[in-house]
């Protein structure tokens, strides 16, 4: 993305020929990086939590939370996957373009909303299943 950005900023205040179809390409890039860093972002547990709850509570009652908050993101990613997938086929059956600069099949930029939350529902489930085969008292 930078390098397209920086592309775009050369071409056109060095050579006064912008390139609007950048704009398009970082957008979709920039969602992408987003949805598809989801994943890794909880299978390093990095995400973003509140502690005001968790942080009274003993072990047990973190875990259960931890284990409430997995599965709340499990059944997210599988309607998300569900959905995006339904999205997709409807774009590519009716033939979708993008209305910007590229063109583009809509339906290609669009895949990542399943392939996004499908990674995510599998990190979700491996950590579920880390979960119950560890004692209550081991680390995760």
């Amino acid at each position: 993305m930078m390098l397209l950005v920086g592309y775009s900023v050369v071409t056109r205040y060095f050579f006064n020929n912008p390139q609007p179809w950048v704009d398009e390409l970082t957008g979709y890039l920039m969602v992408g990086a987003a949805l598809l860093g989801a994943a890794e972002t909880l299978r390093r547990r990095e995400h973003i939590s509140v502690d005001l709850a968790a942080g009274r509570l003993g072990p047990v009652g973190k875990r259960v939370l931890e284990i409430f908050g997995l599965l709340a993101v499990l059944l997210l990613s599988l309607l998300m996957v569900i959905s995006g997938v339904d999205m997709v086929v409807f774009s590519y059956s009716m033939d979708l373009y993008s209305i910007g600069y590229l063109e583009l099949p809509i339906w290609i930029p669009q895949l990542v909303v399943p392939v996004s939350f499908s990674l995510l529902g599998l990190v979700a489930a491996i950590q579920l299943a880390r979960m119950f085969s560890n004692a209550p008292g081991k680390s995760t």
